[in-house]
């Protein structure tokens, strides 16, 4: 059997805090290293991700829900004997932002529309709307519907329905 050298780590960290309008805010910040040798060649994966979300109650009747996300993916290659990337090296960013407001129709109706913005390498920018409305049957059963308009890259609609 054939041992490769491995070596790798990461680490997470979370702020929450809730401000004096009664809202909440939390940051997320996580970092990952994985390096590997293998066929003649060394290769290193790096990943950096950091989310912002915000929370706010409105009214006892609507929520709003926003956020940003920043991702960045990080290969560096050796050529190898066997194989070589190319690139040798490649860095890969995902941007995000998001809104969602979560209104109560009714005392076991509710509806929540949002939308996704992201910017990355492959496709540019890309819009993802979305609605789900839900009706709390009891406390067991939940029916529900969503809509959703998917990315340029998955290019189609998306519906759902459900009892839960």
């Amino acid at each position: 059997m054939t041992r490769y050298p491995e070596a790798g780590g990461n680490i997470l960290g979370r702020w929450n805090h809730t401000l004096a309008n009664g809202s909440d805010v939390s940051f997320q910040a996580y970092y990952d290293r994985h390096q590997y040798s293998s066929v003649g060649s060394t290769d290193a994966i790096a990943t950096t991700d950091l989310d912002f979300q915000h929370h706010w109650a409105i009214s006892p009747r609507q929520d709003i829900v926003w956020g940003l996300g920043f991702r960045s993916d990080r290969q560096d290659s050796t050529p190898g004997y066997s194989k070589t990337f190319v690139p040798l090296q490649r860095t890969d960013n995902l941007y995000s932002g998001f809104v969602q407001d979560e209104i109560r129709l009714a005392r076991s109706v509710w509806l929540t529309v949002g939308a996704k913005l992201e910017r990355n390498n492959f496709s540019g920018f890309e819009y993802e709307p979305s609605a789900q409305l839900v009706w709390a049957i009891n406390d067991r059963h939940t029916l529900w519907t969503s809509e959703r308009e998917l990315s340029a890259r998955r290019r189609r609609r998306k519906s759902a329905c459900g009892l839960t």
